[in-house]
């Protein structure tokens, strides 16, 4: 099985990598973080389009900053410009730049988590600030694990041992026994959340934002606070021939 490959370890019901410094990442981030009204955050589990939903946030609260042309998306990848909490500011990954003052970083800001929903740190829960979650079919969520995960994977095991198959893949993901799982856990506190609290927690689906972007991206940009005004709709059709 998939876990007789790479070590896991559970806690508060959900599977994490076992390493004493990711552990250490998640207490100081429960225990040190401080929420404000105005943080925008990302939530999701792995491969459910959290690269993209990044994007559009950004760009979604930034477009009046900068012109269309001049983006940063265009010179900086969407982690780098919404960090990731858990792993870029409270962890050891130095992939891409981090703030290291998070108190003078200007409102809203960005952040993104892969941590459920009990896990998030309690100022998050009971501040004003907003979550957007997003999921994606589970299918496509394991096969999408699957190939990302194939080479950090070689170099833990090593090259000599053999890989888990889809097979092993799909008997551990639908028991639960995953990386940031169990999914359906995962998908389901964030979906309860945002009936309970829809101010509080936006839920979008991939398969949306595939389907009607641009519906989508009006959600997203009503729930932020920033809806977009006729004025940009109107603009949107004279150069897309569509609205936005």
């Amino acid at each position: 099985m998939f876990l007789n490959k790479l070590e896991l370890l559970k806690y508060q019901g959900f599977w994490y990598t076992y390493d004493t410094n990711m552990l250490k990442s998640i207490l100081i981030f429960q225990r040190h973080f401080q929420a404000r009204d105005t943080d925008l955050i990302i939530a999701s589990f792995p491969k459910t389009g959290t690269t993209w939903l990044k994007s559009i946030l950004y760009s979604v609260v930034n477009r009046f900053k900068h012109p269309i042309k001049q983006s940063p998306l265009f010179s900086n990848h969407p982690h780098e410009l919404v960090c990731g909490l858990e792993y870029d500011i409270y962890g050891d990954a130095f992939e891409y730049p981090r703030p290291h003052h998070l108190n003078e970083l200007p409102s809203p800001r960005l952040f993104h988590t892969h941590f459920p929903y009990m896990t998030l740190p309690e100022s998050i829960k009971v501040s004003g600030c907003r979550i957007l979650y997003i999921t994606r079919n589970p299918l496509d969520t394991l096969v999408s694990m699957m190939y990302f995960s194939m080479k950090p994977l070689k170099e833990l095991v090593g090259e000599d041992v053999e890989l888990p198959s889809i097979e092993d893949y799909f008997e551990d993901f639908c028991e639960g026994k995953f990386i940031n799982g169990p999914f359906f856990e995962h998908v389901i506190e964030y979906w309860k959340q945002s009936l309970e609290q829809p101010k509080k927690v936006l839920f979008l689906k991939y398969e949306d934002l595939k389907n009607d972007p641009i519906l989508q991206l009006k959600r997203v940009g009503e729930f932020v606070g920033l809806p977009f005004n006729e004025s940009e709709e109107r603009e949107g059709v004279k150069r897309n021939n569509r609205v936005l």
